[in-house]
């Protein structure tokens, strides 16, 4: 599930002028797309995440390596059994760039790497069952780089973990007998907030609130008898919104409009509004306020929250 969304994250990213626009409540200028695919010397077709860099390239993750773009050419860069300095697996899953420009990538299976640009040189960090410090898991799904410069890397099978400055990582994980531990090990996203609070969503643990002091966390959940709790428990994506309020998509319950001074929600799905998909796999606010929304198999999205107008991309 969440492999898909990062797949129709990128493809959102990817198509940039060439399809047919659907508007719905208005009619509006059609968005054009063009498409980058192996024939413009993409290694794989299936791309699984994208990044625009502080240099402007585009980095595209594939299931067959990872792509740098110019906007001209591209170049590959994959897995070489011979150098422990490349790519530690060609299925790249995840990309991120911290505020140093080195580039974070997590693969399907192999762990995550650093990418210097510089020396265009890999440096693997890896699952050890011997080392409880490593890595806690192998398929890495997402990265994130807070204020004060530490990263956080979400695992499908290991929960969350905390880089340290020595290169070790602290793990937090599901603990049947801690309630305040973290509600599930699928991290599918992370995100900080204006206000330096860390959010962290899970695929079937719902929203957690991570609380530096005392190393746990607050759960959001959904409640069914509670119309202001989040809409669904599987959170696929964070977008920073007006005033300090967060976008959250879910998988299976649309999205919400989060505010974190009060833990309430607003949710925005199928049932209440003209979005066409409760599967939302991926959200961006844009500098005109707009929300861009990816679905799982209903295309693109665009919702105006000053009108309420959705416009479909099919």
């Amino acid at each position: 599930m969440v492999s898909k969304m990062k797949q129709w994250c990128a493809v959102v990213g990817l198509i940039i002028s060439l399809t047919w626009v659907v508007s719905v409540q208005a009619q509006e200028d059609p968005i054009r797309f063009n498409n980058i695919t192996a024939e413009d010397g993409l290694s794989s077709g299936f791309v699984q995440a994208l990044l625009k860099d502080s240099q402007g390239f585009m980095w595209f993750g594939t299931r067959d390596g990872l792509n740098r773009y110019d906007g001209y050419t591209i170049v590959t860069y994959n897995y070489d059994p011979l150098d422990t300095n490349s790519l530690s697996a060609d299925y790249v899953n995840s990309l991120y760039e911290d505020k140093d420009g080195i580039l974070w990538i997590g693969t399907y299976g192999s762990g995550l790497n650093s990418f210097d640009p510089k020396t265009e040189t890999f440096t693997r960090y890896q699952q050890d069952d011997e080392d409880p410090t490593a890595l806690s898991g192998t398929i890495v799904e997402a990265i994130f780089q807070d204020s004060n410069g530490t990263i956080w890397v979400g695992t499908r099978e290991g929960g969350l973990n905390q880089l340290n400055d020595d290169g070790t990582f602290t793990h937090y994980q599901p603990d049947a007998s801690d309630p305040n531990s973290l509600s599930g090990e699928y991290v599918t996203a992370v995100y900080e907030d204006n206000e330096g609070r860390l959010w962290i969503g899970t695929l079937g643990g719902g929203l957690n609130l991570f609380n530096p002091d005392e190393r746990n966390f607050t759960h959001y959940q959904y409640e069914p008898r509670n119309p202001r709790s989040i809409s669904n428990n599987n959170v696929t994506s964070f977008s920073p919104a007006r005033d300090g309020l967060i976008w959250i998509g879910t998988s299976g319950g649309g999205f919400n409009l989060l505010n974190p001074d009060d833990g309430t929600f607003v949710r925005y799905t199928d049932g209440n509004t003209n979005l066409n998909d409760n599967r939302i796999d991926s959200l961006l606010q844009d500098s005109q306020g707009n929300l861009w929304i990816g679905t799982e198999s209903k295309g693109l999205n665009r919702f105006n929250p000053n009108t309420g107008i959705f416009t479909r991309y099919q």
